[in-house]
């Protein structure tokens, strides 16, 4: 090899026998040197490819460079960004500059032509490469020290003609020339930055209508939207009606005679559009809310726009709708809103619908209720308007201006006369449920029962506040009449304890614990209270006609435990005594004892009563 001579032993012998055999071989198949060529430029391409990232426009909207090596455009051509690939192996620069000029100015691909460089170099290198790889691969690891050095040999010729082929590819490539579609070069100090610049111009061709919906706040508008807000365009500074936006102009008239959602984002997301999807959904998201379009979902039924699910929009109906609201009807929504004290933006009638149909409903359902009051009306008109939607809605409110208006008002009246007359209902039957132990009782609980099965709560006059009058009248005069009996009875039973002889020996305290022990204490008089309904009421609660006359019957039998247990506590104290043990032998001892416990006993009966253990 050059100046060095190699030594020859049986096993370089083989090896070099079997590499000229691969050489020859591969020399005489010339599609293999060629599809190892195209695939080397092909993944030297794919490396740089990797590097080709777009962004376009303000709202960074990704896109992608398709890569193309055939003879010829894909069909899709005119839809996407295609880098078209050939090479000087394949075709001459003259076809390639031909073919960008007569694709013309409007064409968003971007012609790549690698040039011919060092083609025999490149064609030795690569069968040396072949071939050298092929002998390693046919031959297996030698076990000698002359094997190993014969297959080093042979390595060492494949990875010189790898690095030869990467230096020569590094070359052509860096002559490589780019040309935009319409025939003008691309400039640049790399392959990459020249497709690059040749690519951004193709997205003004491919999608020309994208800075009508190039706005990185589309993101905002969808959310506010998706809450209902009318207003949502002033995310993206629009504050026109929202048919004027560029945007939703082109959706409303796309949609036509209905779309699904999948199909209105297929066909801007595509050429001339290429919008991003923020824009498409939020076009969608602000027609709906503003009642220019209606949705439905897989069943046929309208969505309401609050309602619509992002994930939803897809497989989504969407129609134009057809219902126009005039001037004079939007004023007449915008005065029962008004009434009924539900907040609305200017232009945002349909999203402030749903809380007026909400307050009507309240407003119904306080308008009557469970006996006495009268049976809640009727919501037919409410649920009639519940099953619309959109203008449609709108122009059914209008219609029915009248009716509602007269709906509003009486349903007000009744609320609140309700709200007015139901405390003294609930005060009738709690103080009707304390006259069970009275004589009157019945006939008071018929009036009662008569308001409440005729639902005559709000008849004129009152038919409550003199029933409570004369009720409440009643429970103080027997209220007032037990306090005074339990008043003279207690008296009177102070009195016999006054002239009681051992309660008048009972100390001070011993009075005041006997007294509280039966309840008799001045404390333990009842609290009777009866200035007026609260009162008796409160009266009542705490202690209820039966309970108050058991305790003025009980006052007798009361004083009389007292003056039982005051004679019990001045009977004499008993004292027990212990006689002493002892044993006894004699008579002397028995009279020694005897005189022992005689002294005893005598000194305890002084003080009282004696028990002996």
């Amino acid at each position: 090899m050059g100046d060095e001579y190699r030594i020859q032993t049986p096993e370089s012998v083989a090896y070099n026998e079997l590499l000229r055999n691969q050489k020859n071989e591969l020399a005489n198949q010339t599609f293999k040197v060629d599809a190892e060529r195209s695939n080397r430029i092909r993944g030297r391409f794919a490396e740089l490819g990797r590097r080709l990232s777009l962004t376009h426009g303000a709202s960074k909207e990704s896109r992608t460079i398709s890569t193309c090596f055939d003879a010829v455009l894909p069909n899709d051509s005119g839809k996407r960004i295609y880098a078209w690939v050939r090479d000087g192996w394949n075709t001459d620069e003259s076809t390639v500059i031909a073919d960008a000029r007569q694709a013309g100015n409007q064409s968003p691909t971007v012609f790549v032509f690698i040039p011919k460089r060092q083609a025999d170099d490149l064609r030795n290198n690569i069968i040396d490469f072949r071939a050298s790889k092929a002998t390693l691969e046919l031959k297996e690891a030698p076990s000698t020290n002359e094997g190993r050095d014969a297959r080093m040999h042979i390595e060492t010729i494949r990875q010189t003609a790898e690095q030869r082929i990467n230096e020569i590819l590094d070359g052509v490539f860096s002559q490589a020339r780019v040309f935009q579609a319409g025939g003008s070069e691309a400039s640049g100090d790399s392959l990459v930055e020249m497709i690059l610049e040749a690519a951004n111009s193709s997205l003004a061709r491919l999608f020309p209508k994208f800075p009508e919906a190039d706005n990185a706040n589309w993101g905002k508008v969808y959310e506010k939207a998706s809450k209902g807000a009318a207003d949502a365009l002033s995310a993206i500074g629009f504050h026109g009606e929202v048919p004027g936006n560029p945007v939703c102009k082109a959706i409303l008239g796309f949609i036509g005679g209905g779309k699904k959602g999948s199909e209105i984002r297929e066909h801007f997301a595509a050429s001339p559009y290429g919008w991003p999807k923020d824009a498409i959904d939020g076009g969608l998201q602000i027609l709906l809310v503003a009642g220019h379009t209606r949705a439905k979902d897989d069943r046929g039924n309208q969505i309401k726009p609050t309602d619509l699910e992002r994930r939803d929009i897809g497989k989504t109906a969407f129609l134009v709708e057809t219902k126009i609201v005039s001037a004079e009807q939007k004023l007449l929504v915008k005065k029962l809103l008004q009434k009924a004290e539900c907040p609305l933006k200017a232009g945002e009638e349909i999203a402030a619908v749903p809380a007026f149909l909400e307050k009507l409903a309240k407003l119904a359902a306080g308008a009557g209720g469970e006996a006495p009051m009268p049976a809640k009306p009727s919501k037919l008109v409410i649920d009639e308007l519940k099953s619309l939607m959109g203008n449609e809605l709108l122009v059914m409110i209008a219609t029915k201006h009248d009716e509602l208006d007269k709906l509003i008002d009486i349903w007000t009246t009744l609320k609140k006369s309700i709200e007015a007359r139901l405390p003294g209902w609930t005060t009738l039957k709690e103080l009707v449920s304390h006259m069970d132990a009275l004589r009157d009782a019945e006939a008071y609980r018929v009036q009662a029962n008569a308001i409440e099965a005729q639902r005559s709560l709000l008849d004129d006059p009152d038919p409550v506040a003199p029933l409570v009058s004369s009720v409440t009248k009643v429970l103080r005069d027997e209220l007032v009449r037990l306090a005074r009996s339990y008043e003279d009875r207690h008296k009177q039973g102070m009195e016999r304890l006054q002239d009681d002889q051992n309660w008048n020996r009972l100390e001070p305290e011993q009075r005041s614990e006997l007294l509280s022990k039966h309840n008799l204490s001045e404390a333990d008089k009842p609290d009777v209270k009866v200035e007026d309904t609260v009162a008796v009421l409160k009266t009542l609660q705490a202690l209820p006609i039966q309970s108050f006359r058991d305790r003025v019957d009980a006052l007798l039998e009361r004083f009389d435990r007292v003056l039982a247990e005051a004679a019990v506590l001045l009977e004499p104290e008993v004292t027990s005594i212990a006689l002493p043990k002892r044993v006894l032998k004699t008579t002397a001892d028995l009279e020694s004892w005897l005189n022992q416990v005689r002294e005893q006993l005598e000194k305890a009966l002084g003080k009282g009563p004696v028990r002996i253990k």
